[in-house]
Parts: C-alpha cells; structure tokens; sequence
C-alpha cells in the first residue's frame, strides 16, 4: 500500500498530496515512533537512522507511484526507471 496517495472529498474532487503534506506525514511518523520506542530517543545514532528510514519510506513511496510532482525536478537520480527495483 502506498504512503503517497490522492484523498477523495465528499464533493468528488481528487485533492492532491503535497510536498508539505508529505512532510508533515513523515516527521509526525517519526515523532510518533520515537514516542512509542523511549531508548532510541537516548540515542542520537538511533534517532538518525529511525528519521533515515521514515525519509527513504516517503521517498520509495513517492517514487513508486510516480509523484514526481513532490519530488525535487532537479534530483540527479534515475527517474527513467522509477518503477523498477532494480535501476
């Protein structure tokens, strides 16, 4: 299931993910972890790899349902292979 997705109004209009929706996902995602796991907060170390893996899960998500339009234009990656695993 993707992270990155269009929410449906009741009016019927698809309304758009942003980039700073994306964001605010991804730090309240990492918030809410840190919160539930007390010892990785005594850690810097862990705390960067934990928002490591919450940055690459919005990435790999936004990559895979091919959302370039809240991914940075100028990225230097591979977008021609955006759907493959294996580039």
């Amino acid at each position: 299931m993707s992270v990155v997705y269009n929410v449906h109004t009741s009016v019927g209009r698809t309304m758009l993910c942003t980039a700073a929706k994306v964001f605010d996902f991804c730090w309240t995602l990492f918030v809410c972890i840190k919160g539930k796991f007390p010892d990785v907060s005594d850690d810097l170390v862990n705390s960067y790899h934990l928002l490591l893996a919450c940055c690459d899960l919005m990435f790999a998500n936004a990559v895979l349902a091919d959302r370039r339009d809240i991914l940075n234009p100028d990225f230097p990656g591979k977008w021609n292979c955006a759907s493959s695993l294996f580039c």
